[in-house]
């Protein structure tokens, strides 16, 4: 990750949004909850790090470069770890399903996505912390559409009308993850590849919550996993 971490603890912030705080949908009491076995906290059992997290439930880079600065000066990480894309890529569905043929942005307009991410990094390495991007889970196409439309024959068809189809999420979340990728590689950012270790399978829904979005236990295992094995491979000095 561009540090030594021979000689003293390493701080790592993880940075995102309602994935990386470890929130899952528990269809037992229909309500989201907070996963105890979450990525996060799995691997705070398995690194020789300190791990911190400031994730917040619905965050977007915009709402984060509000509290950008102060993050990093409270924490003085030594790794910032991002994982964005998945709000900042939704739209307001309720909106969309009352006019489906007016103009939507989504919450990060694409523009405004990389140049946020672009300044993040620039002014993460201005204060010596290594940035390092977590691509984007892939969603269930099928299973969010079904989710944002709540059960109303009205929504699911102006929201139909307003997409085209039902696969257009999945394009458009895809979007913003090769965003992620371009910026990583334009930028000379370690990547940890989330979203392939989900392709590896043939059914990624068995990673994924009801509402097709948020991994779920298996799915948070996954993650940790990925990121053991990158550390493994990379860094085994953060590995217990």
């Amino acid at each position: 990750m561009g540090i030594l971490v021979n000689d003293r603890n390493v701080k790592i912030l993880l940075y995102g949004d309602s994935i990386a705080k470890g929130i899952v949908y528990d269809e037992s009491s229909n309500k989201y909850k907070k996963e105890g076995s979450c990525f996060f906290n799995i691997l705070s059992g398995k690194m020789k790090a300190t791990l911190e997290n400031v994730s917040k439930f619905g965050n977007t880079l915009i709402r984060a470069s509000r509290k950008f600065d102060e993050d990093l000066s409270k924490h003085k990480p030594d790794i910032a770890v991002i994982e964005f894309g998945g709000n900042d890529c939704d739209f307001c569905w309720e909106q969309v399903a009352e006019n489906p043929y007016d103009h939507h942005s989504p919450n990060t307009p694409p523009e405004e996505f990389e140049t946020l991410l672009t300044d993040f990094i620039h002014r993460m390495r201005e204060q010596s912390i290594q940035p390092v991007i977590f691509t984007m889970p892939p969603i269930d196409p099928i299973r969010y559409f079904k989710w944002i439309c709540q059960g109303k024959p009205s929504y699911e068809k102006n929201i139909l009308t307003f997409l085209g189809t039902e696969n257009t999420i999945y394009r458009w979340h895809e979007k913003y993850n090769l965003m992620l990728l371009e910026i990583a590689a334009a930028n000379h950012i370690p990547v940890i590849d989330i979203r392939k270790s989900f392709l590896c399978y043939l059914d990624i829904g068995q990673f994924l919550c009801k509402d097709g979005i948020h991994p779920n236990q298996k799915g948070h295992k996954l993650i940790a996993d990925t990121v053991m094995n990158h550390i493994n491979l990379h860094y085994p000095q953060l590995a217990m």
